[in-house]
C-alpha cells in the first residue's frame, strides 16, 4: 500500500478510558482484517474509492493536494518502468514457427526462445550445458546423458526427442545441418542416453550441439484450419494461439524470465521491418551481417 503513496491506511477507532505511557488517549480498533482475504478486499475498496474520488477532482478540475500528486507521480514512474520492461521482436506469422521448416531469419532466431538445446555457447564460443547432464567424448563418439527436464506440455525430455530432432536438423537446410555433417548415426542407448557417432574425432565435437530440440512428431500436428502448430518445446517461452505473443514457460528449467511477455510484431518483409524499426513496434532485431536474407 505504501507503495503507491497510501501510508496512512488504517481501520475505524474509538476512544478508550485507557491511557498510554505518555498520558494520551488510548484507541482501539472497530474491524479487524485478520484473514489475508479478507485485508485485500478492504484495502483493495478503501484505495478503489480514493482513486475514483481523484479522478473526480481531476474531472472537476478541482487541484490536486501535496499527497494526491505524489501518488499520481508514482503511478505514473510504475507505469513508465512497466512499459520499458515491454518487448517487442519481430516475426512472420505465415512462415513456420519450427526452427528446421522456418524459411525467414527472424522466425528461425526466435526459435531459440521457443526450444533449449543440449548446450549453448557463451561469450567466448565455450560450450555450457544446457539440456545436457553430462557429455563424454571417446574416440569417435559422444555420449550425452539429459537433465530431468518437462516439455511445456508436462511431459519428459527423452533421448528419442533428441534423435529426432537431430535427425530433423540433419535432413535440413540450416546451420545446423553443416554443424552435424560428420555425423554417421544417433540413437538412443537409453530413456536418457543419446550416442553420436561420427566419421572422424573431434575435439570440439561438443560445441556443434546446440542444435533445437523439441517433443517428437509435435511437428506434424496442425489446427482444423490446417494451419501449423508450432512443436512443443521445452525453452523459456511458448506461443500463444494466435501468435501474438510469447508467454514465459511455467515448466522452464532454468527458472521464471524478468521478461514475462514477448510481444510478436508481423514483419512479413524488408518493408515491413524498417517501418517497425522507425516506429519503434520493435524492440530489438537480430541482424547477421553475413547476408541479407530477413
Amino acid at each position: 500500500i505504501k507503495k503507491i503513496g497510501v501510508s496512512n491506511l488504517t481501520q475505524p477507532r474509538y476512544k478508550t478510558n485507557e491511557k498510554d505511557e505518555n498520558q494520551k488517549d488510548v484507541y482501539q480498533d472497530i474491524c479487524y482484517p485478520v484473514t489475508k482475504e479478507f485485508r485485500e478486499k478492504l484495502y483493495g475498496t478503501i484505495l478503489e474509492m480514493h482513486q475514483q474520488e481523484k479522478e473526480k477532482r481531476l474531472q472537476e478540475g478541482r487541484p490536486l493536494n501535496r499527497r494526491e500528486r505524489m501518488q499520481t507521480e508514482m503511478q505514473e514512474q510504475e507505469e513508465k518502468e512497466e512499459k520499458e520492461k515491454t518487448v517487442s521482436i519481430a516475426c512472420s506469422i505465415t512462415d513456420s514457427f519450427c526452427p528446421y521448416t522456418a524459411v525467414t531469419l527472424i522466425n528461425r532466431e526466435m526459435s531459440s526462445l521457443l526450444y533449449d538445446s543440449l548446450i549453448t555457447l557463451d561469450n567466448t564460443f565455450a560450450p555450457e550445458k544446457s539440456l545436457a547432464e553430462d557429455i563424454k567424448t571417446e574416440g569417435k563418439t559422444v555420449t550425452v546423458t539429459l537433465k530431468s527436464v518437462t516439455f511445456s506440455d508436462g511431459s519428459y525430455l527423452s533421448a528419442d526427442d533428441v534423435v529426432y530432432c537431430a535427425e530433423k536438423a540433419m535432413d535440413s537446410s540450416t546451420k545446423y545441418k553443416d554443424n552435424l555433417e560428420d555425423v554417421t548415426s544417433v540413437s538412443a542407448a537409453s530413456s536418457t542416453k543419446v550416442v553420436f557417432s561420427f566419421s572422424k574425432a573431434d575435439p570440439y565435437f561438443e560445441n556443434q550441439l546446440d542444435f533445437p530440440i523439441y517433443k517428437k512428431n509435435s511437428d506434424k500436428k496442425s489446427s482444423s484450419d490446417n494451419i501449423e502448430i508450432p512443436p512443443i518445446g521445452c525453452g523459456m517461452y511458448i506461443i500463444n494461439d494466435d501468435k501474438t505473443e510469447l508467454i514465459a514457460n511455467p515448466q522452464y528449467h532454468g527458472g521464471e524470465p524478468e521478461v514475462k511477455t514477448i510481444k510478436l510484431i508481423n514483419t512479413p518483409d524488408s518493408d515491413a521491418l524498417q517501418h517497425n524499426l522507425e516506429v519503434g513496434n520493435i524492440t530489438c532485431y537480430y541482424s547477421d551481417l553475413s547476408g541479407c536474407e530477413l
